[in-house]
């Protein structure tokens, strides 16, 4: 995978609503990238829009995102840049605005959904950006995680009160949810 800070999904990064958000990537891939965040109302030379909102990420530079979290809510940051590779080969990871005034739960679960194309001996596919993915608008894997995991068990107590946030990361799929035993 090609992880931020070898994750995927990326690390949570989490701020209060109308605090700052201040993040620098530097770019350690051998081309090009970019960060969008996903959702968010911010100034338009932090969007992460290569070309349109601000030049890409070249190899071994870096760029400073800063910006105030206008909204509270479930967003992701993912790359904008070759998204038909980067995107597929893990680039992204959820940003999460807390409220001003905190919303009484018990736990606060964040949950990403991905799909990945892999090999016979678990590599990713690499026949990104091919005709047949472009005519289906987008790429289908054969492999399905929950935060990177195959199958993801969340215990919960008995009148537990939870927040769960969903990000769906495949970039064709619509996934079924479900919680069973409930």
């Amino acid at each position: 995978i090609w992880g931020y800070d070898g994750l995927s999904p990326g690390p949570i990064l989490r701020v209060r609503q109308g605090e700052e958000l201040k993040v620098r990537l530097r770019n350690e891939l051998e081309q090009s990238t970019v960060v969008h965040w996903h959702g968010m109302r911010l100034p338009n030379a932090m969007d992460g829009v290569p070309h349109l909102t601000q030049m890409p990420i070249e190899p071994g530079q870096h760029f400073d995102y800063r910006f105030t979290a206008p909204d509270a809510g479930t967003f992701w940051y993912h790359t904008h840049f070759s998204s038909s590779e980067q995107l597929e080969r893990g680039l992204y990871g959820v940003l999460v605005v807390d409220e001003r005034a905190p919303v009484k739960v018990d736990r606060d679960i964040v949950l990403v959904l991905d799909d990945w194309r892999l090999m016979d001996d678990g590599a990713i596919q690499p026949s990104f950006g091919n005709f047949h993915d472009a005519h289906m608008m987008g790429r289908i894997g054969q492999y399905i995680t929950l935060n990177s995991e195959d199958l993801l068990e969340l215990p919960v107590k008995a009148n537990e009160r939870l927040r769960v946030r969903l990000i769906n990361a495949g970039n064709a799929r619509i996934f079924q949810f479900r919680i069973t035993q409930h």
